[in-house]
């Protein structure tokens, strides 16, 4: 899901802050006490999560804000629901409206699926390396096979730095998802 949330204050003269409300202010309040309520995640963890990825307000440096938008990513377990998201935004940001810019399901899959384990297994083979069926914490298209009950994966090449100006791919490993999935579609035959 991504949100925007929007506080409306008052404008004033900067240097009459008590005519005015400052709303960059008060949306900094509202976020710290979401914070203090629902911890970030300090390190890798299942749960959902919420990104405050950007924040706008004001207009002028010598003028009281009036308005302040904060757009949020939020990516929700399976187990919950985009009405219970919508109730934790709500409570936690009084007095503010809330729009939902975007809305897809939270990819699930059933653990035991035979084609799940057959390419797990072919990874492992041609990897020589214990492979771990894990969650995704992103996010992929196979959102859309999910909720068909189509299972789906998300893996591939090996590299670092994802959606940064330093993402780089492992050429090698190129090599190596092309002979894991032609092994693994040969064996569906």
């Amino acid at each position: 899901i991504w949100a925007d949330i929007e506080y409306l204050g008052k404008a004033a003269h900067g240097g009459l802050l008590w005519d005015g409300r400052n709303a960059v202010v008060e949306m900094s309040l509202r976020i710290n006490n979401f914070i203090k309520k629902n911890p970030l995640p300090k390190n890798k963890r299942w749960m959902t999560t919420y990104n405050f990825g950007k924040i706008e307000g004001g207009v002028s440096t010598n003028t009281v804000p009036d308005r302040c938008k904060l757009t949020v990513d939020i990516r929700y377990l399976p187990t919950v629901t985009e009405n219970k998201v919508l109730t934790i935004l709500k409570t936690n940001f009084p007095n503010c409206s809330i729009r939902i810019n975007l809305s897809e399901p939270p990819i699930f899959n059933k653990h035991n699926n035979a084609h799940i384990r057959s390419l797990s297994k072919e990874v492992s083979r041609v990897t020589k390396d214990v492979t771990v069926i894990d969650v995704n914490y992103g996010s992929t298209d196979a959102r859309y096979y999910s909720t068909q009950n189509i299972p789906s994966v998300s893996f591939g090449l090996d590299g670092t730095g994802t959606h940064s100006d330093d993402e780089q791919i492992d050429i090698s490993s190129i090599w190596r998802y092309e002979e894991i999935l032609l092994n693994f579609i040969n064996k569906l035959k």
